[in-house]
């Protein structure tokens, strides 16, 4: 079997991702790490090795094992102490979760997909420092045309809102306000519904910080979405008006027509 290289190759899809010094492995640098972890560790240790080659017919179905074995570990450990290990494994193992991510073969695209449900159930809002490297490419599955992608990487999206709905809620705002831009209608659906997550859990911004701008960007996306073209978009606006706070409904309705809120 060829030798994986210390460095997984990096494709022109993957160019985004953060900078992490890879050396061919995950090991931890805590010296505390549970057996829970240590598993996950050799697991992640195989990941890297398997997807340092070329996805092939031959090599797809152990990735595939591999991502379902941990979804599996992380989903029935999800032990508070290890959160600070997981986001480590996590990050170590950005690329070849991301070429995951990115395949064109269903099954382990929908596995990578579960594995990002696992890690946002244990992680919650320690999850917001993996927002750069996952949420894109999650993004870039729900505007695609096959609806299994696209409906599972939005249930993925919503789930990730709402286990973080005050850290990551600044990081969700603007790619939120990014996606309802988009000429793609299936990602401004998505967009909508994200925001209308965000409208449930927040009804007056979602950091002690920057509140006052939260709060605007978040009255421009209403706004954004009662004036989209898509019907579902329109609607999903108007659901989002219903969970504002007096002072935003009172700003939305001095800027739009009335007849956009019936």
């Amino acid at each position: 079997r060829k030798e994986a290289p210390n460095n997984p190759p990096v494709s022109a899809n993957m160019t985004g991702l953060a900078s992490v010094p890879s050396n061919g492995n995950c090991k931890l640098s805590s010296g505390t790490a549970s057996g829970v972890t240590n598993s996950l560790a050799a697991l992640s240790d195989r990941l890297i090795a398997v997807f340092g080659v070329k996805e092939t017919e031959q090599n797809w179905q152990e990735m595939d094992e591999i991502i379902k074995t941990m979804t599996g570990i992380i989903s029935s450990e999800p032990g508070e102490g290890n959160k600070g290990e997981l986001q480590e494994i996590a990050w170590r193992c950005q690329y070849p979760l991301v070429a995951a991510l990115q395949t064109e073969r269903t099954r382990l695209a929908l596995s990578a997909m579960e594995l990002m449900a696992a890690l946002s159930n244990v992680l919650r809002d320690s999850f917001d420092t993996l927002y750069d490297v996952y949420m894109p490419p999650l993004l870039r599955l729900s505007e695609r045309a096959n609806k299994v992608f696209n409906t599972k990487a939005q249930s993925v999206l919503l789930l990730m809102t709402a286990n973080d709905p005050h850290r990551g809620c600044k990081y969700h705002v603007s790619r939120i306000a990014e996606s309802l831009q988009s000429a793609n209608k299936i990602l401004r659906g998505t967009a909508s519904e994200m925001l209308l997550s965000i409208a449930k859990r927040n009804k007056r911004g979602c950091v002690e910080s920057d509140t006052h701008h939260l709060h605007a960007m978040i009255v421009e996306m209403t706004i954004k979405c009662l004036m989209d073209a898509q019907p579902n978009v329109r609607q999903t606006g108007r659901l989002v008006f219903a969970e504002l706070d007096e002072e935003q409904r009172g700003e939305l309705i001095q800027r739009v027509p009335l007849n956009v809120l019936k």
